[in-house]
């Protein structure tokens, strides 16, 4: 009888069933992923999203974008300047939430949720390693009718403004549900990244994933999601990396 680990492979799902080893590096400097463009709504009721990843900055002092529009400064999810904020900014210029995250140089993992409502208004949380840090009852985010994410890129091409992320990104994942916070706990894991493509514990969003990039590939000049089919391109020095999470927890 094979084992558990042969099984896996000879059913081909061993890919799917660990965490990658591997890791995106960006150098702030015009590196970032392109991809199709790709509008989340987020404004009214049911319109629910959840982003998800770990990032290993090296430094603060600018802003470290995760998520963008190419042709925007807006549209992002970024982390602000001083080092001590994590920003997501809607389509409308200025409508945006902020939580309070650490400013180092260490892994750490991070989720917004996303929750729409009939008034055209947004409920967003954050969280860093499995702790909310960002809770906006103000509905800053997503405040007009017709609000809408809409993203092409991991990282940001534009280094003039200091706004390109520098450091390693790890396991994006994006979801049509809001995270739990029991969750988003399990996901967090006391710092061991779990496969998002199979439930685990507290986390059952298996069958909710959007997007996953796993940069698992170590090789070539893009990277596969492997649920949404929103490959990325490499721009710049972008390059995967050996260093992934658990390398300092």
């Amino acid at each position: 009888m094979l084992g558990l680990g042969n099984s896996l492979v000879q059913t081909g799902l061993i890919s799917t069933a660990l965490a990658s080893e591997y890791s995106i590096s960006l150098d702030g400097t015009g590196d970032y992923l392109s991809f199709t463009e790709t509008v989340f709504p987020i404004s009214t009721n049911g319109d629910n999203l959840s982003i998800s990843f770990w990032a290993k900055r090296d430094g603060t002092g600018t802003e470290d974008t995760v998520l963008s529009n190419v042709n925007n400064s807006f549209r992002r999810l970024t982390f602000e300047d001083d080092g001590a904020g994590l920003l997501i900014e809607s389509d409308t210029n200025g409508h945006s939430t902020v939580g309070d995250v650490t400013a180092d140089t260490n892994w750490h993992h991070y989720v917004v949720t996303v929750s729409g409502n009939d008034d055209a208004e947004s409920t967003v949380l954050l969280f860093e390693d499995g702790e909310i840090v960002g809770d906006d009852t103000n509905h800053q985010f997503g405040i007009t009718n017709g609000v809408e994410f809409t993203i092409n890129a991991i990282g940001f091409p534009d280094a003039t403004n200091n706004l390109g992320f520098d450091g390693l990104l790890y396991q994006i994942a994006m979801f049509d549900t809001v995270l739990s916070a029991p969750a988003v706990n399990a996901m967090y894991n006391s710092g061991t990244p779990i496969p998002l493509q199979t439930n685990k514990g507290s986390y059952t969003a298996q069958n909710s994933l959007l997007h996953l990039w796993r940069f698992s590939e170590n090789t070539g000049t893009s990277t596969a999601d492997d649920i949404g089919g929103l490959t990325a391109t490499f721009a710049g020095n972008t390059a995967f990396n050996t260093g992934i999470p658990t390398d300092d927890v």
